[in-house]
């Protein structure tokens, strides 16, 4: 089966007293670029599929910055379901409160160790009703320094 070629090419108009026309300043293939980036969506829907089907949600934190990354799926634990960007004490704020001393220990911890940790928590949804989660986490990479607090 023949395979087809992506291009992109760049043009600018100019004008003449008696037709418009483009000049056309050169092409480059994309061809490779359009295949990563179609391998990347097929990846990425195998594992929303792969979520969704284990009851699996991500949850990421981004301790420079000081904010969080919660898939949908993970949204739909804490009882919503789009995905969005927030503060990490927003998180914690959710926590059933017997949990948060306890919590914020862990984290803080296997931040402190660069390592691994798994934990099981209460959360609070908005409706008021508790759900117990179970949270394994680690450190991908940690940049000490005073904006990030642990």
């Amino acid at each position: 089966m023949a395979r087809g070629r992506w291009l992109t090419a760049r043009a600018r108009p100019f004008t003449t007293l008696v037709v418009a026309s483009y000049k056309l300043r050169g092409t480059v293939n994309i061809t490779e670029r359009k295949s990563i980036e179609e391998a990347l969506r097929e990846s990425e829907a195998r594992l929303r599929f792969t979520q969704d089907n284990a009851h699996v949600g991500a949850f990421e934190w981004d301790m420079i910055k000081n904010e969080t990354f919660q898939s949908r799926k993970w949204n739909g634990f804490m009882g919503s379901n789009r995905f969005v960007w927030c503060r990490v004490y927003t998180w914690m704020e959710h926590l059933h409160p017997d949990d948060r001393k306890r919590m914020e220990c862990e984290v803080r911890e296997t931040c402190q160790a660069s390592g691994t940790a798994d934990s099981e928590f209460r959360i609070l949804r908005p409706s008021g009703e508790v759900r117990w989660l179970f949270s394994r986490g680690h450190v991908l990479a940690i940049w000490r320094t005073s904006q990030s607090g642990w």
